[in-house]
């Protein structure tokens, strides 16, 4: 019930990708003013990750195979800002705040709230530190990038009538975000109460089978957002090979976009927004120095590939992959080349990381 009423808080304000920033403002607000949420369940992240996967493996055909070497030079220029960004932006954390080298390079290193996480625990950084930076990041890329597109799917909102031009603005703004909530509770309605087409439901079987084994497969391989490119690899393949994967249904992203935004807003607490009061100059430095070089990767990105503008920029925007490849679903991109080269900095972070801790 957060989830939906955030949903359409968001829808009736016009907001931006209402689905996954209602959801994720509603859960902070909550948290923020310590009411009692209910714990997520451990089956819901990695639920979310295999119905996308579904809905990526299934475009995956044999010119997608033919279009890998395009790539190599996003490859290289990821591969050069992920270092490049964790180098520089530690080494001036370590300088602005006198913390510790761990903790410096923890809090700016692109790689992953949880993962980021995990290992600050594990060299004894400062958690909280570490985390602020970390969500600071997620929350201000997913806010900039939602901004910038807008929301690519406004849905039929209905059409008011003629006769509304005539009346006085402040009764159109009335009319109108009562027409929107009206389609709002009409399109929940008919998700919930529609009857099953079971015709659709033996098409989605197969895909729903495969996506969910390789889903476990890559759960079990401990690979950064394994659960979504085993499961996107597995469904992709089946694919190309048999044809015709039926995913799950339209409506079905919209609830991965929520789940998404409650996921993500779960990590927020008081403590990391008392940080933030603490360390306001120098995160808003640290944030503004990670968005600008990620346009400039993008607008690289670009030239190497041909890509569009938009595309690149899903691509190198440094946040969540599981968010990101949501994004590039909502506004219709490529979502496997943003979740690839997303994947890319993430190993990439990690196996720098690695030679760091083990060597320094």
């Amino acid at each position: 019930m957060i989830g939906i009423t955030g949903w359409i808080i968001f829808e009736f304000l016009k907001f931006p990708v209402p689905p996954l920033l209602g959801p994720l403002t509603v859960t902070i607000i909550f948290k923020l003013a310590e009411i009692p949420l209910p714990d997520i369940p451990g089956f819901l992240y990695p639920a979310l990750q295999i119905i996308l996967g579904m809905y990526i493996g299934s475009r995956i055909n044999r010119e997608t195979f033919r279009q890998i070497f395009q790539f190599a030079a996003p490859f290289v220029v990821v591969f050069l800002w992920v270092i490049a960004i964790t180098v520089s932006l530690g080494a001036l954390l370590q300088f602005s705040l006198g913390s510790d080298f761990y903790t410096s390079l923890l809090a700016v290193a692109p790689g992953g709230i949880a993962d980021m996480g995990v290992v600050a625990l594990a060299v004894d950084a400062d958690l909280t530190t570490v985390m602020l930076f970390q969500i600071s990041r997620l929350f201000f890329v997913l806010i900039i990038v939602s901004m910038f597109f807008k929301s690519g799917e406004r849905g039929d909102e209905g059409r008011l009538s003629e006769d509304l031009n005539e009346k006085p603005w402040i009764i159109k703004i009335f009319l109108n975000r009562v027409n929107v909530l009206r389609n709002i509770w009409s399109s929940l309605f008919r998700t919930v109460k529609s009857p099953v087409n079971t015709g659709n439901l033996r098409r989605m079987f197969p895909c729903i089978v495969v996506g969910l084994f390789g889903g476990w497969l890559g759960h079990l391989s401990g690979i950064p957002a394994g659960t979504l490119f085993f499961s996107i690899i597995a469904v992709g393949l089946v694919n190309v090979r048999m044809g015709n994967m039926f995913p799950p249904p339209p409506f079905s992203r919209k609830f991965v976009q929520g789940g998404v935004g409650i996921v993500t807003g779960h990590r927020f607490s008081t403590e990391i927004l008392g940080e933030l009061f603490n360390f306001t100059g120098i995160v808003l430095l640290v944030l503004v120095i990670v968005i600008v070089s990620a346009i400039l990767v993008a607008y690289i990105i670009r030239h190497f590939t041909g890509w569009d503008l938009a595309l690149c920029f899903l691509c190198a925007a440094p946040a969540s992959l599981v968010t990101m490849v949501t994004l590039a679903e909502q506004f219709e991109k490529d979502s496997l080349k943003v979740g690839v080269l997303h994947l890319s900095r993430i190993l990439t972070i990690k196996a720098v990381l690695f030679i760091i801790l083990v060597f320094f």
